[in-house]
């Protein structure tokens, strides 16, 4: 993935102890969040417990845990050795938790980060599903300021890459492309079959996609950005 700032994310976390990346599909949620954990976990005096949304398809955090395959309860985790560190959970996708309606693990977790100041949180949602998941979490986020809006890379960001990867130019001059490239998913796979690419005359984005699909996900690499 192509690195974005996370100096706003951090500050947010740091200040907030909440920070809910939201955007529309393939705009780098996923990917500001991952480098907003490694950052976090660049400190020895921080930990992070990491959940996909389904894992929280439970009733209590306990389940929950168990489901993603931690050994301990999160009153060990909290009271332990690790008591003195501070601990980020993360969790990924969380539309599909608002779609299934399973807020049980999820409002138990949120009721103990509001309490606990050593304890904070990090989640991906597209934002399609954010209007929903602030009114069925209302009275228990940790904070109503915790919100980080994922945009498109800007023009000053695509001029940073031209100077990074000078071997994207002739697609980023590409008019037929300016849009789609602007998308950090699409940009992404670009940088991976720039030479296929650069072969096509003419290339506008309905090519682009159908080459992308062919070269990287029949190849074999069928994920999506979110």
């Amino acid at each position: 993935h192509i690195p974005r700032q996370i100096n706003n994310a951090r500050t947010l976390l740091k200040q907030e102890r909440m920070v809910v990346f939201h955007g529309k599909a393939g705009v780098g949620k996923s990917a500001l969040a991952k480098g907003l954990i490694e950052d976090v976990e660049g400190d020895p005096d921080n930990i992070v417990i990491a959940f996909t949304a389904e894992q929280l398809f439970h009733p209590t955090l306990n389940d929950a845990l168990v489901n993603a395959n931690y050994s301990a309860n999160v009153n060990q985790f909290i009271n332990s050795s690790l008591s003195r560190k501070k601990i980020v959970f993360w969790v990924e996708s969380f539309e599909k938790l608002v779609e299934a309606g399973f807020g049980g693990a999820f409002g138990e977790l949120l009721a103990l980060i509001k309490t606990n100041r050593r304890l904070s949180l990090v989640v991906t949602i597209r934002s399609f599903f954010l209007q929903k998941f602030k009114i069925f979490f209302q009275y228990e986020l940790p904070s109503v300021d915790g919100f980080f809006p994922v945009q498109d890379f800007s023009d000053e960001e695509i001029l940073q890459i031209r100077q990074q990867i000078p071997d994207l130019e002739p697609l980023l001059d590409n008019q037929k492309l300016n849009h789609l490239l602007h998308t950090p998913y699409y940009l992404d796979k670009a940088v991976r079959i720039y030479p296929q690419l650069l072969k096509v005359d003419n290339l506008d984005g309905a090519e682009f996609k159908s080459l992308m699909w062919e070269v990287i996900v029949e190849a074999g690499d069928s994920s999506r950005g979110n």
